[in-house]
């Protein structure tokens, strides 16, 4: 690894964190209800605008959620894992 790359992200990750930290906040007022119902509606807003998410997008299959990006892991009937 360059040392050029390594001394920016040494640089870089007390901002990240404090990032991460400030997003966190939001995320779990509205998951324990702590958010008024427009200061919800309007994080949800931030949230798809930030994803790149339509309103009326939404995750309905296993293949939507592979094309995104996420882990899939397919099990047989029975919780068994596959090989496929």
């Amino acid at each position: 690894m360059k040392p050029a790359l390594l001394n920016a992200y040494a640089e870089m990750l007390p901002r990240l964190q404090a990032e991460e930290a400030l997003l966190a906040r939001p995320v779990i007022a509205s998951s324990t209800g702590n958010m008024k119902r427009g200061e919800a509606s309007t994080f949800v807003k931030q949230l798809r605008r930030l994803a790149k998410m339509d309103r009326g997008q939404t995750m309905r299959t296993v293949g939507d959620l592979a094309k995104a990006g996420l882990p899939v892991i397919r099990t047989k009937r029975g919780g068994e894992k596959s090989n496929g």
